[in-house]
C-alpha cells in the first residue's frame, strides 16, 4: 500500500513538472552557439547548439551583459538559464535566442526585458513592464497615479544607474539608451560631462496624456511643467528662471521676470484643484530656493532684481505661506545692500 501511495505521489510530481515546463516560454536558437555551465564566454561548454534548436526559458538572467559579435553585428545582451528537451540545463547568450511565435516587436520587447533584468534585477524589470503596460489614463486622477508611479520607478532607476557608474569607474559607460524604448515619458540623456546618464521627464508626453483626459487639473499641471522648460519641454538642470553657463550649471536670472511668471503659473494650477498640489509646491519651492539660496549668484543688476521681488511681494499668491513671505521679505532687504550682505549681483556686466 505504501509502495502504491509513493508511486502515485511521484507520478503527480512528474506530471506537475511536465506541466510547469510546458507553460515555460520556448526559445529558438538563431545562431550557432554554446550551452555553458555558467554565464559567460569563459565558462565550461556543455554542448554546441545549432540554428533551429529549441530550448525552454527558465526565467533566470545573468547579472551582467556580454558583447558578442554575430554576423558582423555586435550584440550586448545577458545570459539566460535554459533547459534542453532532454532535461539538461545551462546558460546561453540571449543574443543567440528568440522567443518562439513572436513578431519583431514582441522579440524586441523580450530582449529589452532580459536586458533590464540583467542591469537592474527581475523584480524592478517586472514592475517597470507592468507600469508601461497600463492603459492610457482617462481622468486627471488616473494621470496623477500614472505619473507618480512612473516617477517612483524612474527615481529608483536613476539611483541604480548612479551606483552602476560609480562601481565601474574604470570601464566605459554601459549603453543604457535602450531604456528610451520602454516609455516615451522618460528620456535618457548624458550628464556630468558625459560621464553618466539620467532619465529625465519629457513633459510634452505628459501634456499629450493630459489633453486626452476628461479633467482639467492634469492639463494645468502639465502647463506649469512646460513653462518650466520652454526650450524643448524636457526636464533638465536649467529651468526657465536661470541663466545657463553650461548644460548643468547656471546663475540665477532673478530680475528677468520668470520667477514671477512661474509663481503665477503655480497659483493658476492650484486654483484648478489640489490633485497635483504636492508637485506644484515642489516647483514653487525650487523657484524660492533660486531667489533665497545663500550661495546663489545673480546675473541681473540690483535694480532689476528688486523690481521683480517687489512685484512678487505685492502679489497675493495663494501658493506662498507665511514662512515663504518672511523669507522673501528678508531677502529683499538683503538685496538693498547686496555687497554688504555677501550677495553677488550683476554678473552679466562683467564687473
Amino acid at each position: 500500500m505504501r509502495w502504491i501511495t509513493g508511486f502515485i505521489l511521484l507520478m503527480a510530481i512528474a506530471c506537475q513538472n511536465r506541466h510547469s515546463r510546458s507553460n515555460a516560454p520556448e526559445l529558438s536558437v538563431i545562431y550557432g552557439t554554446a550551452l555553458r555551465a555558467e554565464p559567460g564566454e569563459k565558462s565550461k561548454e556543455i554542448l554546441q547548439l545549432e540554428p533551429g534548436d529549441r530550448v525552454t526559458d527558465l526565467k533566470e538572467v545573468s547579472t551582467f551583459v556580454s558583447d558578442i559579435i554575430f554576423n558582423d553585428t555586435l550584440r550586448q545582451e545577458p545570459w539566460l538559464l535554459v533547459q534542453l528537451p532532454d532535461g539538461r540545463q545551462g546558460w546561453i547568450f540571449a543574443g543567440a535566442l528568440r522567443p518562439a511565435g513572436q513578431n519583431a516587436a514582441g522579440i524586441r520587447r523580450w530582449l529589452l526585458q532580459k536586458r533590464f533584468a540583467a542591469f537592474f534585477g527581475p523584480d524592478l524589470a517586472q514592475r517597470w513592464q507592468s507600469w508601461t503596460a497600463l492603459p492610457e489614463p482617462r481622468s486627471d486622477t488616473s494621470t496623477a497615479i500614472y505619473y507618480r508611479e512612473g516617477l517612483a520607478l524612474r527615481d529608483t532607476l536613476n539611483l541604480l544607474i548612479s551606483r552602476l557608474v560609480t562601481r565601474q569607474t574604470d570601464t566605459p559607460l554601459p549603453d543604457l539608451f535602450w531604456l528610451n524604448e520602454w516609455s516615451s515619458l522618460f528620456m535618457l540623456q548624458q550628464v556630468n560631462e558625459g560621464t553618466s546618464v539620467y532619465l529625465f521627464t519629457d513633459f510634452r508626453v505628459l501634456n499629450k496624456i493630459a489633453s486626452t483626459t476628461a479633467g482639467k487639473q492634469d492639463d494645468a499641471f502639465a502647463q506649469v511643467c512646460l513653462e518650466t522648460f520652454p526650450a524643448d519641454s524636457i526636464e533638465s538642470a536649467l529651468p526657465v528662471w536661470v541663466f545657463p553657463l553650461s548644460a548643468e550649471s547656471s546663475y540665477s536670472n532673478l530680475g528677468q521676470g520668470n520667477h514671477l511668471k512661474m509663481l503665477r503659473a503655480v497659483d493658476r494650477a492650484l486654483l484648478a484643484g489640489d490633485l497635483f498640489r504636492p508637485e506644484l509646491l515642489k516647483w514653487k519651492n525650487r523657484v524660492l530656493e533660486d531667489i533665497t539660496g545663500k550661495d546663489r549668484i545673480y546675473w541681473q543688476p540690483e535694480e532689476k532684481i528688486l523690481a521683480e521681488l517687489k512685484k512678487i511681494r505685492e502679489s497675493n499668491f495663494h501658493c506662498l505661506d507665511n514662512t515663504d513671505r518672511i523669507a522673501l521679505e528678508a531677502r529683499y532687504k538683503m538685496f538693498e545692500s547686496p555687497s554688504a550682505n555677501g550677495i553677488v549681483v550683476d554678473v552679466r556686466s562683467g564687473r
